[in-house]
């Protein structure tokens, strides 16, 4: 599985993004969260299928786990235990947004790595 990372891997290598790279971005991240394939996403699911990082103590692992918890309850708009395309784009949308400081419709990595788990 090829992961898609902004600035540096996958298809964006770096400098800015724009919206429309975003939401390529953010599409081909729900489909690996949506490890079933069908076009939802479970709480299991996206704790499970969450990329790992280098490993790290306790404390940073329930850390992360906590996070991400409380990032699939964000995106699950309508609270019934499962995310659809049309929530976590919403998110992901807001995200860009909010990275995009100067309002240039474009994110630097700079203001890409101001945010804490974009998605």
């Amino acid at each position: 599985m090829i992961r898609i990372m902004p600035f540096g891997y996958g298809p964006y290598g770096g400098g800015n993004f724009s919206a429309s790279e975003a939401s390529q971005h953010a599409s081909a991240w729900f489909a690996q969260f949506d490890v079933d394939g069908d076009d939802l996403i479970i709480e299991d699911e996206y704790m499970d299928s969450a990329p790992q990082a280098v490993p790290m103590g306790r404390r940073n692992t329930e850390r992360l786990y906590v996070n991400r918890a409380a990032r699939f309850k964000s995106m699950d708009t309508d609270t019934d235990g499962k995310v659809t395309l049309a929530e976590f784009m919403v998110k992901a949308q807001s995200s860009f947004e909010m990275a995009d400081a100067s309002k240039d419709g474009k994110v630097t990595v700079w203001e890409f790595r101001s945010q804490q788990s974009p998605f």
